[in-house]
């Protein structure tokens, strides 16, 4: 974002960054702490990357924040002399063609065989043929010609259907429920929690000193159940699931799945955690009680109106993510688990990765639309993706149950993870992306 001037357009009072992150695991409470202050001791070595701010591990965005600063960029990109950007608002694509591919497609249809007419072959003495270039045909019945296509249009992308490029994976049985949160004001708010629980993992992600963002992976007849209880049963489910032991969660899960009375007295939730809580730390000294308190995110006191929603978790890759005059990034290249929160950084990774190859084939006088230089972009990119989604799929799998074996070996795991500083160091700075450099040395 501030390589690319996005950043000084940004709302800075609405962007917060956090410096610590705490995991641990659901059924044996095995945990590890992940401290922004290890990347002082453990800087990066590589030197084409900015300093990363001092103790921050990640930063919190909300997309209209984004949006609108990347607008304010481009205004002010297209103000300079020298510069054209068009921007289409309420616009939709009907379709896109390759005229020429039509053209043939058109003389092979029902087993025919015909010969191409001699004024619409492609013509070799023409400076700029135009033939194979994509055509955008808009709602606004304008259509445009372009050098190179890129597609940042989501899983279900045009572009890539266009394209002809397959996407491959799988559907997760999981959907993930997202919600605004207010927090209990009396605690600080400058750490991410997440808990692995073999129904799927709950994160809360500090937004501002009193507001977090949630991201919880359950089953899909809960998630829908989880969007339909009140507030205050909501937010008593969320304390309920950092706090209290799986069995008794699954106890409270039944008690809302199996779509309870609307007379149902609003208190039921809220008297059984209540009470479960009471019975977990009756033996506790007063000492022991505040520490773990502060071993667990602050109490959910609100859900933000209307902010409940859900979605299906899928993982996707394209097969390739370039085709003669089309590249696709983001969600349209591949999608992920989001229990990591890869899935924009690892989309801005490939936008910027892409951005360099078009400016150095640009300054070298290549055509940016040719495979022969688009193809340096996949061969920096698509294995790193590869990666991350595979680590993501792992690391769900490995926690979405609660067998004793794997269960034992996974614990074991995380306290490793937890004594070695410099592991803890490297997947931060991997989770960062601030090891990578996106250079071209081919």
């Amino acid at each position: 974002m501030i390589a690319v001037g996005v950043t000084p357009h940004m709302e800075m009072d609405r962007v917060n960054g956090y410096r610590d992150v705490m995991v641990w695991d659901g059924i044996t409470d095995a945990h590890s702490h992940f401290d922004g202050a290890l990347l002082n001791h453990y800087p990066s070595n590589n030197p084409n990357r900015m300093n990363v701010e001092p103790n921050t591990v990640a930063y919190m965005v909300e997309n209209i924040n984004i949006q609108s600063a990347a607008l304010k960029r481009l205004e002010e990109c297209s103000s300079k002399e020298g510069s054209q950007i068009d921007l289409f608002d309420k616009t939709k694509v009907t379709k896109i063609v390759r005229p020429l591919i039509e053209e043939l497609h058109q003389h092979y249809v029902d087993g025919e065989n015909k010969a191409v007419p001699k004024d619409k072959e492609v013509k070799a003495e023409s400076p700029i043929d135009l033939e194979d270039w994509p055509s955008i045909h808009l709602d606004n019945g304008k259509t445009i010609k372009t050098r190179l296509l890129i597609g940042a249009d989501g899983i279900n992308s045009p572009v890539r259907d266009f394209a002809y490029i397959d996407s491959l994976g799988w559907d997760y049985d999981t959907h993930g429920v997202v919600a605004t949160l207010k927090l209990d004001p009396n605690r600080p708010n400058n750490t991410a929690w997440q808990r692995f629980l073999p129904s799927g993992p709950i994160a809360l992600l500090p937004l501002s000193e009193e507001y977090a963002s949630l991201v919880w992976s359950v089953k899909p007849h809960l998630a829908k159940a989880l969007k339909n209880v009140s507030p205050a049963d909501f937010c008593t489910l969320i304390n309920a699931a950092y706090r209290l032991p799986h069995v008794d969660l699954q106890y409270m899960y039944k008690q809302i799945s199996s779509s309870p009375s609307p007379d149902m007295p609003s208190t039921t939730l809220q008297d059984e955690y209540a009470w479960r809580e009471n019975t977990a730390t009756k033996s506790l000294s007063d000492q022991s009680m505040l520490d773990r308190e502060y071993a667990l995110p602050p109490q959910v006191i609100d859900v933000q109106e209307n902010s409940r929603a859900s979605f299906p978790f899928r993982l996707r890759n394209a097969e390739r993510y370039v085709a003669d005059r089309v590249a696709l990034v983001g969600d349209a290249a591949h999608s992920t688990h989001p229990l990591a929160g890869q899935g924009m950084n690892q989309g801005l990774l490939d936008v910027e990765c892409l951005s360099k190859l078009l400016e150095k084939g640009t300054m070298e006088g290549q055509d940016i639309g040719n495979i022969h230089l688009l193809r340096k972009y996949p061969a920096e990119r698509y294995w790193r993706n590869i990666l991350m989604l595979s680590s993501c799929d792992k690391i769900d799998r490995l926690f979405s149950n609660d067998i004793a074996p794997v269960t034992w070996i996974r614990s074991l795991g995380i306290k490793a993870v937890h004594n070695m500083d410099f592991l803890k160091a490297e997947i931060m700075k991997y989770a960062m992306g601030i090891e990578y450099s996106g250079d071209f040395r081919h």
